[in-house]
């Protein structure tokens, strides 16, 4: 069964916010963590558009 998949690029300020939360969310859990990691902690903390 084939998965679905979204690519995504980052530049400039939603880069650095990325990394921020990256670092971050090492932080508090002790070790580095994939890009998908951040990801899905973003998804599961998600509560509505903010734009």
């Amino acid at each position: 069964m084939a998965t679905e998949r979204e690519d995504i690029t980052l530049r400039g300020g939603q880069a650095r916010k990325f990394r921020d939360i990256k670092e971050s969310l090492e932080e508090d859990i002790g070790y580095e963590v994939t890009r998908n990691r951040v990801i899905s902690h973003l998804l599961e903390h998600y509560d509505g558009p903010h734009w």
